[in-house]
């Protein structure tokens, strides 16, 4: 069932060239990796969800996007920093100062990007990540995918 989910994810993910997509993915293919995790948590719960973002056979782990999975505004998941898990994002600012979370909350109110400035996965550079940020219908799930 999950792969069926799933599969869908993984073929637009493929099909963006890598030549042509930014360092960290595009916007659809952050869209489309919080809708399947959100349909998850929907359909089964906020520890499935959870599960299946360290899971070697889906896309989360293997992301080179920021998959990162909330209940209320503490990180119960990461893809790229699990350091950050039980990290409580109403308590935490980005490098401007500001707290990450009212951003966070108001853009998967419209199911949009949210802008935080932190330092680059990679590179440790100061870097603007645009948060595609989606909400659960149950658990409390949030999902933020960040490239």
């Amino acid at each position: 069932m999950l792969r069926k989910v799933l599969t869908p994810v993984i073929l637009a993910i493929a099909a963006v060239p890598a030549a042509a997509a930014p360092v960290l993915g595009t916007k659809e293919e952050g869209r489309a990796l919080a809708k399947a995790l959100v349909e998850i948590i929907d359909r089964d719960g906020i520890e499935a969800a959870t599960q299946a973002v360290y899971d070697p056979d889906l896309p989360f782990v293997h992301s080179r996007q920021g998959v990162n999975l909330f209940t209320g505004s503490t990180v119960i998941a990461d893809n790229r920093e699990p350091e950050m898990v039980a990290a409580d994002y109403s308590q935490t600012p980005d490098l401007t100062g500001e707290l990450v979370w009212p951003r966070v909350w108001a853009a998967a109110d419209i199911e949009d990007d949210a802008v935080l400035k932190w330092y680059h996965y990679d590179t440790q550079e100061v870097y603007d990540f645009h948060c595609f940020s989606m909400h659960a219908n149950r658990d409390q799930g949030l999902v933020m995918v960040c490239r």
